[in-house]
């Protein structure tokens, strides 16, 4: 087995648990982690006043692979629409929601920076 996809695997369950504190920390209150429908996945559901956020979180040491925002191409956003069109299936309540992406650059010397983009549209940068 190649260590390579492990490797990966780890840094980004490790971005996504960074991106669950910083939203924390800024108010959100986290409702599902890696929620699956299917062989999709949504990595953090969370909401703040009233509006549910599906977050896709990209975790980058290096550009050297591409930035985080470039994952984010048409057939993966409509894939993570096809699992939130699920999970909305699965609650009794049609409620405001958006989809965002947290990019988590980790740095071997600095802190972490997070670059969220709400309704993939950018509002914050560390």
């Amino acid at each position: 087995m190649n260590a390579e996809p492990l490797h990966n695997k780890t840094l980004g369950q490790q971005g996504e648990a960074l991106a669950a504190e910083y939203l924390t920390a800024r108010g959100y209150k986290i409702l599902e982690r890696n929620y699956r429908a299917g062989h999709q996945e949504l990595d953090i559901i969370a909401s703040q006043d009233g509006v549910l956020h599906f977050v896709e979180v990209k975790t980058r040491r290096t550009s050297q692979f591409g930035l985080g925002e470039d994952a984010m191409h048409r057939k993966k956003i409509d894939r993570l629409l096809q699992a939130i069109d699920a999970y909305l299936g699965n609650i009794d309540i049609e409620p405001e929601w958006q989809l965002d992406l947290i990019v988590v650059e980790l740095r071997a010397i600095t802190e972490p920076n997070f670059i969220h983009y709400q309704a993939l549209g950018p509002i914050d940068a560390n």
